[in-house]
């Protein structure tokens, strides 16, 4: 299953767009109150893909908050479920950002 499928198939709100890979955005998907990017990593842990990705992540939601007045939230996806040490650096990361972020598994449906 990618990523988009799996994202848009739980089916939360009324989607209003969504764009894949567009301006280096690998996913950006909206809905009428908030706005979600994910950016996609191909590493073993779930640390190094949150250590690849969290600049880019950061940049596109430096570049994009400005031009819309939804919260946004932002997501890594990877091929990997979190273990405990993973685990700790997402909940560090969620407490020391500014902006709401998630860590996801892509499921391979």
């Amino acid at each position: 299953m990618n990523l988009r499928k799996q994202v848009l198939d739980k089916g939360y709100d009324t989607l209003v767009r969504s764009i894949f890979e567009e301006s280096f955005i690998d996913l950006l998907i909206e809905y009428p109150n908030h706005i979600n990017i994910y950016e996609v990593k191909p590493y073993d842990t779930s640390t190094k893909n949150i250590q690849y990705g969290i600049g880019q992540l950061l940049r596109y939601y430096h570049e994009n908050a400005s031009k819309s007045d939804k919260q946004y939230k932002l997501f890594i996806a990877g091929p990997c479920s979190p273990k405990k040490e993973d685990q700790d650096f997402i909940e560090f990361l969620k407490s020391s950002l500014n902006v709401k972020s998630e860590y996801i598994e892509i499921k391979n449906n």
